[in-house]
């Protein structure tokens, strides 16, 4: 069983109380209240003590905080058989007294966080008949009410008596067969909406930032559903998504126009908008909630009535950006906080990354090889490229696989900073782990220049060398990276929590490459020359093919540190040897294969198994 966690959450403050991981698989929802109004901080610090915990909170104001990973049982229930198989949410309440309702932001939030839970964990539909003899029998009900199990007035009667509708939302965003979405000018169902929306955006504004930034607002909206009815009003009006939009497209409903409930992709409120996507829909003679219409709409409106919106969309250089002017000049809802700001583009983040970042790693690698030098060099420097773009999540969380990987679990917040455990991260990747493992980016320089002070200096960067920064002596904060290459009066480093932007930045919440002018580094503390290695060799940089095959070797023939004969032989491959490769790359009229361990052969002497 693998587990994931949601990434709808902005807070992360994880409860020592849980049982370890699950034994069952994750099959069913247990939703409980606060009993009371209060934030997602206020209810993640009730759970760092005591004998309970929950999986998830939602504040009244519609965040989402992660208390215990999925992977592991919370103590939420009282019943263990419940809690091993229950994903289980606490959600605030907007008054201190019964029938203890949510706030519109908490329960559009509940609505996101199930639905997210189902999709991630395989769970089709949610069920719910209100019948406590039907605890655990998910074929029947996997929907879990606290009062169910124990005597407790949790979850309350509001959302006690809102679990048949909680049910059919969520059921409705997992519907990807409702006639309102399948109702499109597409020729190949089996295509997600996501998809269908990247492509259209992409041929219209052409800058894959702009079309990030757009789409993770309009999934902040709707879910990326075009039926999408606002969650509030759903509950105002009794109707679902797909009975809303029947009832507008039949004319059963005639106060579409003037009702103010958010509808379709971009939750149009307005009665004016909302007259003119009415008019859209009736000349296309299409369903309201018909996706291609929407899409055909919403770059009108970008067009004509939001030009300003469009222009920053075609040049924006990151999802922040795109996703603030958005926000803020075509959504414009009342919330433009910077949390929200950061949350929207969060997701914006998660389709840039699915779109370019992953699809540009699946196809092709880029490899820096240092002819003559050590493996190890090379190693390292290729280690470091592959991460170029990674970036912590949610934004300002120092939530990121590094800091993961150097404490052993996930952490976050501002005692967390990550440069260092970037650069622990890839030279323990190369194969090198750094003799003294720590977070601190000066506390290295200390203890190098105590224990080898030869290894500290202040000049003459060489490839290799981690670069060490001063940011508050007072305080012993710094910033660190890794030189990966100095010509022509500058180096090049890659630095973990940093940003692209030109100026040395520190905390910027990525991985990126930097330059800096040789003699005008910015709060230069030195350089550390951690192993010894060839750094004087010359820079070659190749591309290639990402594969993933089995071979045997047909004939003896070397290995090289590089793609061709050129590059030095590290030695002789047996034949009958069996190697693992791992990407591919022309070289003149020749093929040659890079194999697990980081070196190159050529490919004509392989044989696939």
């Amino acid at each position: 069983m693998s587990y994931t966690n949601s990434k709808l959450a902005s807070y992360i403050k994880l409860s020592p109380n849980h049982s370890g991981q699950r034994t069952k698989a994750i099959d069913q929802i247990a939703i409980h209240y606060s009993g009371g109004v209060a934030s997602v901080e206020t209810l993640a610090a009730a759970f760092q003590k005591g004998k309970t915990s929950v999986n998830y909170v939602i504040g009244n104001d519609g965040r989402i905080g992660l208390i215990v990973e999925e992977k592991n049982r919370s103590w939420a229930t009282s019943s263990a058989a419940v809690d091993q198989r229950a994903v289980t949410i606490m959600v605030s309440n907007s008054t201190n007294k019964d029938p203890w309702p949510v706030s519109d932001e908490a329960w559009d939030a509940l609505i996101d966080l199930c639905t997210d839970i189902c999709k991630r964990n395989d769970i089709k539909k949610l069920l719910w008949k209100n019948d406590k003899n039907l605890l655990n029998k998910v074929d029947q009900q996997n929907m879990v009410a606290h009062c169910h199990v124990i005597n407790t007035t949790c979850p309350g009667k509001f959302l006690l008596g809102k679990f048949g509708v909680i049910a059919e939302k969520v059921n409705a965003n997992l519907a990807t067969t409702d006639e309102t979405i399948r109702d499109t000018t597409l020729d190949n169902n089996s295509v997600t909406n996501e998809e269908v929306i990247w492509k259209f955006f992409m041929s219209k504004i052409g800058n894959a930032f702009g079309v990030a930034g757009l789409m993770g607002n309009l999934y902040a909206e709707s879910g990326l559903i075009p039926n999408n009815l606002q969650n509030s009003c759903s509950k105002r009006l009794g109707l679902s998504d797909a009975e809303y939009t029947l009832q507008v497209d039949n004319d059963a409903y005639t106060n579409f126009v003037k009702d103010q409930c958010g509808y379709g992709l971009a939750q149009w409120t307005w009665w004016s908008r909302k007259q003119n996507l009415l008019v859209a829909a009736k000349a296309a003679n299409v369903s309201i909630g018909n996706l291609q219409m929407q899409l055909d709409f919403l770059w009108k409106e970008l067009q004509t009535d939001y030009a300003s919106t469009l222009t920053v969309l075609k040049s924006a250089t990151s999802v922040r950006e795109a996703s603030n002017v958005v926000l803020m000049k075509f959504e414009q809802p009342a919330d433009q906080s910077e949390t929200v700001q950061i949350r929207r583009a969060s997701y914006g983040l998660v389709y840039y990354d699915k779109f370019v970042t992953e699809s540009i790693a699946k196809k092709t690698f880029t490899d820096i090889i240092k002819t003559g030098s050590s493996l190890l060099l090379t190693a390292i420097i290729n280690a470091a490229i592959k991460e170029i773009g990674v970036t912590e999540w949610p934004a300002d969380s120092n939530n990121v696989k590094y800091n993961t990987g150097f404490y052993g679990h996930q952490v976050s917040g501002s005692s967390y900073p990550w440069c260092m455990a970037f650069i622990q991260w890839i030279f323990k990747k190369a194969g090198k782990a750094l003799p003294y493992k720590t977070a601190g980016c000066l506390d290295l320089w200390n203890w190098y220049y105590k224990n080898a002070r030869s290894r500290c200096k202040t000049s003459n960067p060489k490839p290799g060398d981690i670069i060490i920064f001063v940011r508050n002596a007072a305080k012993g904060t710094g910033h660190t990276g890794l030189v990966v290459e100095v010509k022509n009066g500058k180096i090049y480093t890659i630095e973990g929590n940093t940003s692209s932007a030109v100026a040395f930045e520190a905390n910027g919440g990525a991985v990126a490459k930097k330059s800096y002018i040789i003699g005008a580094i910015p709060n230069l503390k030195g350089f550390i020359t951690p192993y010894d290695y060839d750094q004087s060799s010359t820079t070659v940089t190749v591309t290639g093919t990402v594969v993933s095959y089995k071979a045997v070797v047909t004939s003896a023939l070397n290995y090289r540190i590089g793609p061709g004969t050129n590059f030095t032989a590290k030695g002789v491959l047996a034949k009958g040897t069996i190697v693992n490769v791992i990407g591919e790359i022309e070289s003149g009229a020749k093929k040659w294969a890079k194999l697990d361990n980081g070196t190159w052969c050529s490919a004509a002497y392989l044989q696939k198994i």
